[in-house]
């Protein structure tokens, strides 16, 4: 914003206020020329004058009493026959209202005005002068409506455009929040499960009194490579916050059905004995949104097993087919032992984040505890058939 800007929008809010002091000025060096010209050194000129001008300073209150100031412009015309502020007070009434008042006050002014001059000139017949009136008092009348309709026109244009910055803002509020939501739902899902095998590996160590070295190699490599993945991960949705030169957002790579067996192989390599009874068709291509939900469904129930139930006896069954429903569910017994303390606490946003995600695959999602102690997480899904471009396999 320019040195002239800044100006201009210090000025506005004082702007009517100068236009009155300047109209109001005009008028008493109207009224004054008027009296020069006619001449007239008579005490009622005079008298007529001084009183016409005092009149004139009215006009600085025509915004506020319309009415009033054109009553004392037509007490003006009819003491000194100058007309400059009953129609000006009559302008300033049709700006802002257009009712009986508005027609009562221009009749009276017609019939002032006419009589006025009619009877300091009498040069021609009335009529004449209550038409030029009539003519004089509508002109004034019509331009009043006229800024009226246009300062109405521009101030609910004025409105419109307030509403739509607003609802502009709250649409990116909105979007702002839904991003940050489906990003943390992205962080939780890709980096907690790993995490968790760190922390359950280095627990393991902290529990053993006297590993071995080979054992502290496995370890060590498995924890390396663990955290290796969860950078990588970690990166790959980190990517989603950089845009690239064109102004487009990469998407992270996303997983695929064909990736939930290495998914559950990695929990087993942690130490959790599972049995698995997968006879789902993975390699056939699926929706993207629908192998994503498999995946975070099985990760965050895999997680959850090693927070709390790590070495409990787990089944992972996955069945399904394009045109049928894909099933997943994932029975964990009590663990056999007290677990190793990994100091991961849970924040509750893994199942909600679960519970939205099955919902906007039409699926539904059930979790709960089992007789035995253990927990069992169960998701079903529509396989839509003939999917093409949007599938992942």
């Amino acid at each position: 914003m320019n040195a002239l800007e800044r100006y201009r929008r210090r000025l506005e809010p004082h702007l009517p206020r100068v236009r009155d002091v300047v109209l109001t000025a005009a008028t008493i060096a109207l009224l004054i020329v008027r009296f020069v010209q006619t001449g007239s050194g008579s005490t009622a000129a005079v008298w007529a004058t001084a009183l016409s001008i005092a009149a004139a300073t009215t006009l600085m209150c025509r915004r506020r009493y319309p009415i009033a100031v054109a009553g004392v412009g037509i007490v003006v015309c009819a003491v000194s026959g100058s007309n400059v502020m009953m129609m000006l007070g009559i302008c300033t009434l049709s700006v802002r209202r257009h009712d009986r008042w508005l027609w009562a006050v221009a009749a009276i002014g017609v019939l002032t005005n006419a009589t006025s001059g009619f009877l300091r000139a009498g040069t021609d017949g009335y009529a004449s002068y209550l038409g030029s009136s009539l003519f004089s008092v509508l002109t004034y009348v019509v331009l009043g409506a006229y800024i009226g309709l246009r300062r109405k026109h521009l101030e609910g244009l004025h409105e419109r455009v307030r509403h739509a910055e607003a609802e502009r803002e709250v649409r990116a509020t909105q979007a702002r929040l839904a991003e940050r939501g489906r990003i943390a739902r992205e962080m939780h899902d890709v980096v907690a499960h790993k995490v968790s095998l760190i922390a359950l590996h280095a627990g393991a160590l902290q529990m053993t009194a006297a590993p071995d070295a080979d054992r502290v190699h496995r370890s060590a490599e498995l924890i390396a490579d663990t955290a290796r993945a969860a950078l990588s991960d970690l990166r790959s949705v980190l990517g989603v916050l950089r845009e690239s030169p064109d102004g487009d957002r990469p998407d992270p790579p996303q997983p695929r059905l064909v990736d939930l067996p290495a998914l559950v192989a990695a929990s087993r390599e942690a130490g959790i004995p599972i049995a698995e009874n997968i006879s789902a068709d993975l390699a056939t291509p699926a929706p993207a949104a629908l192998a994503l939900t498999a995946y975070r469904v099985t990760q965050e129930a895999l997680t959850n097993i090693h927070k709390h139930a790590a070495g409990a006896p787990t089944t992972v069954e996955i069945h399904g087919r394009p045109g049928d429903r894909l099933t997943i569910e994932i029975v964990n017994g009590a663990p056999a032992h007290p677990v190793a303390p990994s100091g991961l606490a849970g924040s509750g946003a893994g199942l909600v984040g679960l519970r939205e995600r099955v919902g906007l695959a039409s699926g539904r999602l059930e979790h709960g505890p089992t007789p035995d102690g253990g927990w069992r997480v169960f998701a079903s899904s529509p396989w839509p058939d003939g999917q093409s471009g949007s599938a992942s396999s």
